[in-house]
């Protein structure tokens, strides 16, 4: 039993640091992409900062379709909307409170103290076959995350 516990930890990790480097190449891509068209000329920082908004609502919408599917086959989430009605006195601040958390710790992990020139650095420095790799579990997130949010909501 405890060998099986140790397994799954293991494995555990391995899967949240393969999510991690998903996250740098997405954040690397749309920073790529905003420095290409230039959205914000040179600036560096507002074309991250926009990679983060993009990651933080690509998040939001992995968040929001188990909100809706858990919420469309059972009662938990009503309690949940009613006891937010309660505090905030409506649900029209629901999606602002709910953006708030989902950017406050991308902000920190992605851009605070200047990370992303880190992560930059780390992903452009990177061989060939490991960013076409990783630039396509990033591009398949976002199909993924985009179709089945559009499933569940328009369902």
């Amino acid at each position: 039993m405890g060998r099986f516990i140790l397994e799954t930890g293991a494995r555990i990790k391995v899967i949240i640091k393969n999510y991690g480097i998903m996250f740098k190449y997405l954040f690397y891509m749309i920073y790529r992409f905003n420095i290409k068209i230039s959205i914000f000329g040179e600036d560096k920082g507002g074309s991250a900062m926009s990679a983060i908004f993009a990651i933080s609502f690509l998040i939001a919408m992995n968040i929001a379709t188990i909100w809706i599917f858990i919420g469309r086959y059972t009662n938990i989430l009503s309690n949940a909307i009613d006891n937010f009605n309660v505090f905030f006195g409506t649900t029209k601040a629901m999606p602002i409170a709910f953006a708030t958390i989902v950017l406050i710790p991308i902000y920190f992990l992605f851009y605070h103290k200047k990370k992303y020139e880190e992560i930059i650095d780390e992903v452009v420095n990177e061989d060939r076959n490991k960013k076409r790799t990783n630039n396509i579990f990033a591009i398949l997130y976002q199909i993924i995350t985009i179709l089945f949010f559009l499933f569940m909501f328009f369902r």
